[in-house]
């Protein structure tokens, strides 16, 4: 599978910012994650996935409500699901 990694300054951040894409074909997909944690709000996301929509940007959201984490141990388990739902 092809894996490109494309990086660019944010000066508004004033941080490098990334993102890896896989694979060669077929149309591009932008997936994110978001939760509702004691300390999350979900609302961005979603303004983010509506201005997606009407540009025609395939995309997927997916909320993990309170069951979200920010650990490593949340992260392993989120990150066999997303390739468990790509086979």
């Amino acid at each position: 599978m092809n894996r490109e990694y494309h990086h660019w300054h944010s000066p508004r951040l004033g941080l490098e910012i990334g993102v890896v894409v896989y694979g060669h074909w077929g149309p591009p997909l932008v997936g994110f994650p978001t939760s509702a944690g004691a300390r999350e709000d979900a609302g961005p996301s979603y303004r983010l996935s509506e201005v997606l929509a009407r540009r025609g940007i395939r995309h997927s959201l997916e909320n993990w409500g309170p069951e979200g984490g920010h650990d490593w141990p949340f992260w392993k388990h989120q990150m066999r699901k997303y390739i468990s739902d790509l086979h």
